[in-house]
């Protein structure tokens, strides 16, 4: 089994960092190393699913005051409002993984590392398919209105988000971690609130964790399933970033079609 590269990029906007991750995907070839990255989110932005339309749920005046990007990402699921927050992706092969082309087997590995994350701090935290949390899956179009069965809970509630995308000889994932709640600025940017969302989630401040950022990445990097060796972007990767940041992700077509 190879080692992953580790990279750990800090915190970029919301278009460096969705152009980072699908440029990642691109320049992942078969044969090459999978990778772990870890980032977050400064400034505030919000991501849309890939065919999400922001114009149906969103108030797009709203976020133009606060002067909050919205930014499409290339996985599907719902919106969700980045800040304050452990963010991963993860790019690799089903052998890396060591699954099949079942996503929701790769979905049960890759969120397994989460799973031991949330326990190394010491919360008790669970799969939603193994515990009581009513009617799984449906769509909603905000991220943290719906539970999928491999989502993860801890007191009855959800924390954090996870989306997919695959193609041929690659499996692509990335996901949230709130350390702080920010549901309550998010809801006051839908056009209609869904019921009971502000008592639906959690966050890692909640949940009285309270390391430093520094901290919870390295405990993040130490849960993984696999070994990981620091990486920095190849010359590639970073030609691609900016070739998408000036093509696409800075491009209203992209992000609120």
């Amino acid at each position: 089994m190879p080692d992953w590269r580790l990279i750990d990029t800090g915190f970029l906007n919301g278009y460096e960092n969705m152009a980072l991750d699908e440029a990642l995907l691109l320049n992942f070839t078969e044969g090459a190393s999978p990778v772990l990255r870890l980032y977050g989110w400064e400034p505030a932005a919000v991501s849309v699913g890939r065919f999400q339309k922001p114009i149906d749920f969103l108030n797009i005046d709203r976020c133009n005051e606060l002067s909050l990007p919205i930014v499409r990402r290339i996985t599907g699921g719902g919106m969700i409002y980045h800040h304050l927050e452990l963010t991963y992706s993860i790019i690799c092969s089903p052998e890396h993984l060591g699954t099949g082309r079942k996503p929701t087997d790769a979905y049960r590995k890759i969120c397994g590392f989460l799973l031991e994350f949330y326990r190394r701090m010491g919360l008790d935290a669970d799969f939603a398919l193994n515990l009581e949390q009513g009617k799984l899956g449906g769509r909603e179009n905000f991220c943290f209105a719906g539970n999928e069965q491999y989502d993860i809970i801890i007191g009855g509630k959800k924390i954090g988000g996870n989306a997919q995308k695959w193609l041929k000889h690659a499996v692509f994932q990335h996901g949230s971690i709130p350390v702080e709640n920010c549901i309550e600025r998010a809801s006051k940017l839908l056009l209609d609130k869904p019921e009971n969302l502000l008592e639906s989630s959690t966050s890692l401040h909640e949940l009285e964790v309270n390391e430093s950022y520094s901290e919870m990445f390295a405990i993040m990097r130490n849960s993984f399933f696999a070994k990981t060796v620091d990486s920095e972007l190849t010359v590639n990767e970073k030609n691609s970033m900016q070739e998408l940041l000036e093509t696409k992700y800075s491009k209203d077509s992209w992000n609120n079609s």
